[in-house]
């Protein structure tokens, strides 16, 4: 970790001041791609971090909190994506409804099956902010997408996307995603998971560096964004509903909503 590492051998932790040049040796080192404004939101909690603390820091005390506040700050640059997406879906039912973001560990257990991974998650997000919506439906999802069934992470730059890329080309990802109803007024919760499966075209180098340079979904786990020019990647769609593919069964859905009360042709 060049620009953390270097420094292990000094008795002070003045060098700790120059957060962004830190920052933005290590995000090199590691493959993260940063703008400028993202540098500076990240080095403001890095600094917000540190000064809450009262021990002294060595640089791999850094290192630890800025691998942890950059996992965040990609999850929930994704979360805000996905949401987005998932938001625009929802509106498609002409009912009112808020937004908001859970905070949960999102790890797997051990042991723990991608399937069961999304529809635990898609309950725990639900559940998670019930507290600020004591008398409403609660819809809450989480997505894992698997390639033989190794579930795909996000590529951070293009020779992994690449890479990615290239092992899907004429084979199908799958898409496991959990959808959850809750009614914070009874406590009662109805869950599932819906599959949507993807097969991708036989790619050529050519055609990838192209959607990578065009779209840098870099942050996407897969390495391509279905809602955009990824759709070019595709030889066909199977599944029930195209709106799994970006995080929100919107058949399947109203249908849990029905079962807890909510019929969404007659609140129409």
């Amino acid at each position: 970790m060049i620009g953390i590492s270097m420094m292990e051998n000094e008795q002070n932790t003045d060098w700790i001041e120059d957060y962004g040049f830190i920052l933005v040796a290590f995000a090199h080192m590691t493959d993260w791609r940063l703008a400028e404004s993202e540098v500076q939101v990240i080095t403001e909690k890095l600094q917000l971090m540190l000064s809450e603390s009262k021990k002294d820091f060595t640089p791999e005390d850094v290192a630890q909190k800025l691998v942890s506040i950059l996992q965040r700050y990609e999850s929930l640059k994704e979360l805000e994506r996905m949401t987005s997406c998932a938001q625009s879906i929802l509106k498609k039912l002409n009912l009112p409804f808020d937004c908001a973001k859970p905070n949960i560990d999102e790890i797997a257990l051990t042991g723990e099956k991608a399937i069961e991974l999304v529809e635990r998650l898609a309950v725990e997000k639900a559940k998670a902010v019930a507290s600020d919506f004591p008398n409403a439906l609660i819809i809450g999802s989480d997505q894992v997408a698997l390639s033989e069934g190794n579930i795909l992470g996000k590529p951070h730059n293009f020779e992994n996307g690449l890479k990615q890329l290239m092992s899907f080309s004429g084979k199908a990802v799958e898409f496991h995603t959990g959808l959850c109803v809750f009614d914070s007024s009874t406590g009662k919760s109805i869950s599932l998971v819906e599959l949507f499966t993807v097969h991708f075209k036989v790619l050529s180098i050519q055609d990838i560096t192209a959607y990578l340079n065009a779209e840098q979904p870099y942050n996407c786990a897969g390495s391509f964004k279905s809602e955009g020019l990824g759709i070019c990647l595709f030889e066909k769609l199977e599944g029930d509903d195209p709106n799994t593919l970006i995080g929100l069964p919107l058949i399947k859905l109203v249908g849990l909503l029905k079962q807890q009360g909510l019929d969404v042709l007659q609140k129409q």
